[in-house]
This record gives C-alpha cells, structure tokens and sequence, in this order.
C-alpha cells in the first residue's frame, strides 16, 4: 500500500542529535590532535615552540661543545707536540754546543767539569724528549695527521740509531776519560780524545741533519697548528650558527602554531557564520555546520546543528499543523456542504420515492380498466386498432412494470447514497457518540464503489469482509468514517498502480483483493484490519510512513498528510494505536485499535 505523505521526517531533530552526540563521542575515543580543547592545544603549541628552543639550544651547545672539545684537544696536542720539537731541536743544539765547548775549557778542571755536566744533562734531555715523541707518534691519539706521522716515522728510520749512539756519547766519554776528574799529565791524552770526539764530522753532520728534518715537521705542525685553531673557530661559529638557527626555526614553528590555532578557531567560526546567514536568507533548513574537531568550536558547531534541526523540525511541526487545521476545516466545510448537498437531493427523491407506489398504482388501476375494455369491445373501431398497434400496447403493460421497478430501485439507492453521504460527513460532531462501526464502514465502502467496480481501464477490486460482533463502540464518527476512507483509498490506489504493470492473466489469477476484519480484543478494545494484497513497502518507507508530508506518489496526487492526519486521529483523539504492517511483494495491512469506552483508555494507555 502506498503511503501518503511528503518526505519530511518527523523526529529528524532527535536523530540527528543522537548521531552528532554519538560521531563526538566516537570521536573522542580516537583522542587526537582535533580532539584537544582550544587552551590546550595552545599550551600544546607554546610547548612545542618552547621545546624547538630548548632542543636547538642544547644541541647547539652539545654539538659546539663537542666540536670546541675536540678542536681543543686537537689543539691542545699540536702544541704539545709542536712544544716537543722544538724542545728537542734545541736540546739536540745545546748539547752539540756542550760537545764541542769541552775540548775549549780543558784547561780548567771546574769549568771542563762543569761543561760535561751540562752536556751529559743536555742529551739525557734531549733522549728523554726523543722518546716521548715516538711514543706519540707511535699511538698517535688527536691532532696527528697522517702527513705528519709518516714524517715523523721516517725521520725515526732515518735517525733512530744514530740518536741512540749520540745521546749515549757522554757516557761512553766518560769511559775514555775522566772528565769529572781530569788531571794535569791527563791533559795531553785527554786533548786528543776531546780533539778526535769534537772532530766527528759525520756526527755533526748527522746532528744538523737531524735539526733540520725537525724543523720541517715543527713547520708542518705550526701549519696544523693554525688550521686547528681555524677549526675551533668554525666549531664557535657553528654553535653560534645552530643556537641562532634554532632560535628562527622556534620562532617559525611558533607562528606556525599560532596559524593554525587562530585558523582552527576561526574556520570553524567563519562556516558557522557563513551556514547561518545562509539559513537566515534562504530558510534552507537542511545545511549544517560541519564539525572538524571535538574541542569547544566543535562543540559549539554541533550545539548549533541540534538547535538548526530542533527550529526545522518545529517548523515543519507548524507547517503540517496548519495544514492539518485547514486540511480539518476544508473537510468540516465539505462535510457541510455534502450534509446540505444530500439534504437538497434527499427531499425531491423521498418526493419521487413517495410517489412511486401511488403512481404503480394509478397504472395498474388504468391497464386493468384497459384489459376490461379489450374483454367488452374485441373489436374496437378502426382509429383504435391503429392506435393499439402504433404504440405497441402489448409490449407497452409488460415494460411498464419493468420501468417502474427500474425507477423504485434507483431511488432506493439514491437514499442510500444519500444517507450515506449525509451519515459519512458528520465532521463538526464534538462528543463521542456510541455508533456502529459497521454501518461508517459500509457507508465508505459505498461512497468508494465507483472506484471497486470493474470498468474499461481496471478490473474489479473484490472487498472481503469478515465482520466480528461488536458492540456500539464510543468514537468521533465522522472522523473515523475518514480513517477508513484514507486507508481504503490507499488501498485502491497501490492496487490499481500494481495492475498496471500485471497481464490479465496474472489479474484472473491472483484479483486484487481488500480484506476488512473486525473483531473485540482484550474485552475493552475493538481491532478493524484492513489488507490488500497489493506491492506492499520496504521498511525505510514503512518507517516514515504516519510523517507528514511523506508520500511514495508522483505529485499532484496527495498532500502526504492522509496518513498523518489518520494516525492523529486514532492515537490522539480515540486514544487508540494504528499500526502498519507490510514487506515488499507481500501487500498491506492497517490494523486500528481503539477503545469500545473512552473512560476505559486511561487504563488501557496511549500505547502509539
């Protein structure tokens, strides 16, 4: 059956309430950046601006610490080394010094004795320094490079013997002579020792050799040297360079930040604005605001989007009460109109119905008189017999009959239209009357006949009706008179559009076919089920089904308040329920209860 109502969903506030407050609660299970309150998330971004700082600072420091450590050390290591050098190079200078001053103070034992002192003190320095070279290039730990230490290496290949006889010299003199002791008969013997030790010129030449290779690897380290201290700059500026740019890359994050929390609260704002201006211009009640975040501003965008729905829904209340009130007054203004309209016609028919039995009467008194002139006068003069035969008076007393009958029923069924019109339009009753179901049933089933029987473009709508025995039930008569002609014209309808589409093979097959039953339920209630076999509905359409302003027709063939205004009627003015019962392919039924009494609905309850 097909529902007649516009699609307007009633109760769309409560729903999309629920939705929008069920979406913010799921949402806030997925707790996220969106999820945050605005005071948070702007303590969230001056945390992460304050953090970019700390961050940048101590890596800066960390980082320039780390490279100004290490410069240091290498630093620290080439001056070291380059102190080593050169303290070798003069050592190695000072003791040669010493070596060849002996052999000039031989005349005097204090100072020929105090010169081997410090010659012997010179090359124990000088080894001792030797040696501690080696042993840093040898393990070599910061600042060496590896120019330096294959330098270094072949100047040990080179020289590392030698120097071991050389600074051994002092020693193995000592030996020859007694130069801390030295004796006047001495002197010739020890003369010519000093002559032929400070005459070697393969050890001077060795000697300065030797200086001049240091010297070398002293100018290779003072070169080092400086490009350390050009490091430990660049490990400065570094520093610098990170503490500034982490100070910038801070102050970007941070207005960054700052965008996107100020576009954050003012996107949301701007589309609330701009939905509500459209809303107020074009009383477009079906956008909403969207809501991006849960946070205050989401808040506030669904808080505006129940109260968008909670207006469209009373408005659309207002609307189909004032629909209904004047849908109420043009049925009470008909229902007049058709009480004086019936009366009009009721009059002059009880005036032809009345007459109809005098007037067979009349007749029957005059063909009587005429079958006794027939028996008199067999032959009647020539005139006559013309007259007989022009008028065919043999057919004209057999048809009489039939035509008077024929005229009796129609007024008959006049009155009952009539009656039925003027029993169906009792719109402006305001007491329940105990009336007969029954009879308002019988009176809409009339009223609709035109529709039931079979004519060129449909076939016949077969009307089953299983009465049950009630009772005189208390009701709005009129009112349920039009529940019944709103569930029995949609009944119709959905069946006349399925016959549409079916052979007259399928129609013979499976007719279309109205069921009415009625019957007392739970001793103070009366049930009346009216079923078609007909498409029936899906349970999207089904559900919408009592909402004003619902309809599955085409326009222009209902208001989609028929429904609407039925389920008011039964569940607002006879306390009653109506419910819908319907599958696709499996026709519908409309069950009505209501209560026999009225005082009896207090206990039986509001059950819609």
């Amino acid at each position: 059956m097909k529902p007649t109502a516009r699609s307007r969903k009633q109760g769309s506030s409560v729903s999309s309430a629920t939705l929008s407050s069920s979406s913010l609660s799921s949402s806030k299970k997925g707790y996220g950046l969106h999820d945050l309150r605005i005071n948070q998330k702007i303590r969230l971004s001056n945390a992460i601006a304050l953090g970019v700082v700390a961050v940048g600072i101590t890596t800066g420091l960390l980082i320039g610490n780390h490279l100004r450590y290490q410069a240091r050390l290498e630093l620290d290591g080439k001056i070291e080394d380059g102190r080593l050098l050169k303290q070798l190079q003069t050592n190695l200078l000072e003791t040669e010094s010493h070596r060849r001053e002996l052999i000039l103070v031989l005349a005097d034992a204090d100072t020929l004795r105090k010169v081997y002192l410090e010659y012997k003190d010179d090359a124990a320095e000088a080894d001792r320094l030797w040696s501690e070279l080696k042993a840093v290039y040898e393990e070599p730990e910061v600042g060496e490079t590896q120019e330096e230490i294959e330098a270094f290496k072949k100047l040990v290949k080179k020289y590392d013997a030698w120097a071991k006889d050389y600074f051994q010299q002092p020693a193995t003199l000592l030996q020859n002579i007694d130069l801390l002791n030295p004796q006047p008969p001495d002197q010739t013997a020890t003369r010519n020792v000093l002559d032929e030790f400070g005459g070697d010129l393969a050890m001077s030449s060795n000697l300065f050799g030797f200086v001049e290779d240091l010297e070398t690897i002293i100018e290779q380290n003072a070169d080092q040297l400086t490009s350390v201290k050009r490091g430990l700059d660049r490990a400065e500026q570094l520093q610098m360079q990170i503490l500034a740019g982490s100070l910038v890359l801070s102050m970007l994050i941070a207005a960054l930040l700052a965008t996107c929390t100020s576009r954050t609260i003012s996107q949301p704002l701007r589309s609330a604005t701009r939905i509500a201006e459209e809303i107020s211009q074009d009383n477009d009640f079906s956008l909403r605001v969207p809501v991006y975040s849960t946070d205050e501003i989401g808040i506030l965008a669904t808080t505006l989007n129940q109260l968008i729905e909670q207006v469209d829904l009373l408005l659309k209340e207002r609307q189909a009460a004032e629909t209904q009130l004047v849908q109420s007054e043009k049925m009470s203004s008909l229902g007049q109109l058709v009480a004086e309209v019936a009366h009009e016609i009721n009059n002059p028919i009880n005036f032809i119905h009345g007459n109809l039995n005098p007037a067979q009467e009349y007749i029957q008194n005059l063909l009587r008189l005429v079958q006794l002139y027939q028996q008199h006068y067999p032959h009647p003069c020539r005139e006559i017999q013309d007259e007989i035969t022009a008028i065919d008076l043999t057919f004209l007393i057999e048809d009489l009959n039939k035509l008077l009958q024929s005229m009796k029923l129609g007024t008959e069924r006049i009155r009952e239209i009539v009656l039925s019109l003027r029993s169906f339009s009792r719109f402006d009753e305001s007491e329940f009357k105990a009336v007969d179901i029954h009879e308002g049933m019988e009176n809409t089933l009339l009223i609709l006949q035109h529709r039931l029987k079979a004519n060129c473009d449909r076939p016949e709508i077969q009307v089953i009706k299983t009465y049950g025995k009630l009772p005189l039930v208390e009701c709005y008569s009129g009112q349920l008179n039009q529940v019944f002609m709103n569930l029995l014209t949609n009944a119709i309808d959905a069946l006349e559009d399925v016959n549409q589409h079916r052979t007259a093979e399928a129609i013979a097959a499976n007719p279309s076919t109205i069921r009415i039953r009625t019957e007392v339920i739970e001793t103070n209630r009366v049930a009346i089920q009216i079923a078609d076999n007909g498409p029936g509905m899906s349970e999207r359409v089904r559900s919408q089904l009592f909402n004003p302003f619902f309809t599955t027709k085409p326009v222009g063939k209902g208001t989609g308040l028929g429904l609407s205004i039925s389920h008011q009627i039964v569940t607002e003015k006879h306390n009653g329920r109506l419910d819908c019962y319907s599958a696709p392919n499996q026709g519908t039924e409309f069950v009505i209860q209501i209560p026999i009494r009225q005082y009896q609905s207090n206990d039986a309850g509001h059950e819609d």
